[in-house]
């Protein structure tokens, strides 16, 4: 054997068994802030777990986890990625000016014929105007953007088939003209998947004129702003050299509304939860996140009670239409499992709008609870 493979064996061995023994000696980690998620950690032995295999699935979930300088490598396989043309193996596409957006969603027909099925189900039994609205993704409203090797994005496609699903009772609202005029501003995050607050004040003016309510002017809104904001496109690309970016918060001056969590009992003067600004998904000071109800008072308004039935996207939403309904009822279908109309009934709910995302609506299979 030459001697330069006989270096090159013993060094793979050497990392291997360097490796090995980081991964037994040293403290586990709990949590990655880069990632957003909690890591595995070392597995508890029991006659049980051997048996069915699953310790030694733990263990090789451990070992990924808690693997020397595992962030520094995923970061490095990232750009080598990007590199060999790869843009979009980790599910997320780097674009021309630095921005990630999400590859595109998959499909899947039976899910959003069974979703809009249910909408249009509640639509017919709730007894109050419903109202619809998706909102586009990132990638799509970018095309121009994109790199040249991507595939091409179904948003339109899901939008027009899933209007065409809906029941008349439903009130579909379109956003897609409204958003691709305003384009060439900041509708959509850079490290993130969600809109960003003039993303949602551009859907806000859309529903007003849908509900026939009168759209606060931009220029009413104080804007507050919070430095590097790393968003969950930011984590999964695992592209950590990009800079982090700005996150902007609108507040109605003068606006009195009460924010209740009954899960957490948590209550709150106003809709931001700032502290959560000193976390690394700082996307949760909207509203503190998912939640199964959260609920918006504003005891000065003479409108009516409106329930939005909901993804991660209305958090930023629903704080546009807080100075013209005097409860706003947010439901998060993934956790809460009670029938709707039951609480329309209890709350006097006077309007309802089923807010998603696409890519959050073509795995809505939670709206199966929707009744």
């Amino acid at each position: 054997m030459k001697k330069s493979s006989v270096v090159l064996v013993a060094c793979f061995f050497l990392w291997t068994a360097f490796a090995a023994l980081w991964v037994i000696c040293a403290r586990d980690r709990v949590y990655s802030e880069n990632e957003k998620r909690y890591l595995s950690t070392a597995p508890q032995v029991s006659w049980d777990s051997v048996m069915s295999g699953k310790f030694s699935g733990d263990v090789e979930d451990w070992l990924n986890d808690q693997f020397p300088a595992r962030e520094t490598w995923a970061g490095i396989n990232a750009r080598f990625e990007q590199a060999t043309g790869l843009n979009g193996n980790s599910g997320v596409y780097l674009l021309r000016d630095g921005s990630l957006v999400r590859t595109p969603a998959r499909d899947d027909v039976r899910v959003t014929a069974m979703a809009a099925g249910k909408v249009s189900a509640f639509a017919e039994a709730a007894g109050v105007p419903v109202r619809f609205m998706l909102v586009p993704s990132a990638g799509y409203m970018r095309e121009d953007d994109l790199p040249a090797a991507h595939f091409g994005y179904p948003d339109g496609e899901i939008m027009d088939r899933v209007r065409g699903q809906l029941s008349e009772k439903v009130e579909w609202i379109d956003l897609r003209d409204a958003l691709a005029a305003r384009m060439n501003e900041k509708l959509y995050f850079s490290t993130d998947h969600h809109w960003t607050s003039l993303g949602a004040y551009v859907g806000y003016e859309a529903y007003c004129a849908a509900a026939g309510l009168t759209a606060r002017s931009q220029s009413v809104y104080a804007v507050e702003t919070a430095q590097d904001f790393k968003g969950t496109n930011w984590s999964t690309a695992c592209l950590w050299d990009l800079p982090g970016e700005e996150i902007e918060m609108w507040v109605e001056p003068g606006l009195t509304v009460t924010t209740r969590i009954p899960e957490t009992q948590a209550e709150r003067d106003g809709m931001l939860f700032r502290e959560r600004l000193d976390e690394m998904d700082k996307y949760t000071v909207f509203l503190d996140g998912n939640h199964a109800l959260t609920t918006i008072d504003n005891p000065d308004s003479e409108g009516g009670v409106l329930l939005i039935v909901k993804d991660s996207y209305a958090h930023v939403f629903a704080p546009f239409l807080a100075g013209h309904y005097k409860r706003i009822i947010l439901v998060d279908m993934r956790y809460y499992h009670a029938p709707l109309t039951d609480l329309c009934r209890e709350e006097g709910v006077t309007d309802a709008l089923v807010l998603y995302s696409v890519g959050t609506f073509v795995e809505a299979s939670d709206l199966a609870f929707l009744r």
